[in-house]
């Protein structure tokens, strides 16, 4: 499969919630790039679902849009995970995504 995205996935973990139109299911993030996210969950929505997420990044909450790309297939009881695409891209996402590789790159280990 061709990977089609415009910047690099980076490891990234940290609590999200999600939902149709109200953001009431919960997860986390396992990987971001400037253009999206990695969601693992209980619950996924089906691929061109368009959903709200809440991204806790310490005491604040980022608000973003995105569409669902791609699901992990899910067994009974376990984690799936979906790609979700922002629609919403703010200038907080390309801040955090830059932040994040500078620390990568200056090989600096990242303290919560």
């Amino acid at each position: 499969m061709e990977d089609r995205r415009s910047s690099k996935r980076i490891p990234f973990r940290t609590k999200v919630k999600y939902g149709s139109s109200t953001p009431n299911l919960g997860g986390y993030a396992f990987n971001l790039s400037e253009g999206g996210i990695g969601i693992k969950a209980y619950r996924v929505f089906p691929p061109q679902s368009k959903i709200a997420i809440f991204l806790y990044m310490g005491d604040q909450i980022m608000r973003l849009e995105g569409v669902v790309r791609w699901v992990s297939p899910t067994l009974t009881g376990t984690r799936s995970s979906m790609g979700v695409k922002f629609i919403s891209r703010t200038d907080n996402i390309r801040s955090l995504y830059q932040q994040r590789i500078s620390r990568m790159t200056a090989d600096l280990p990242y303290v919560a």
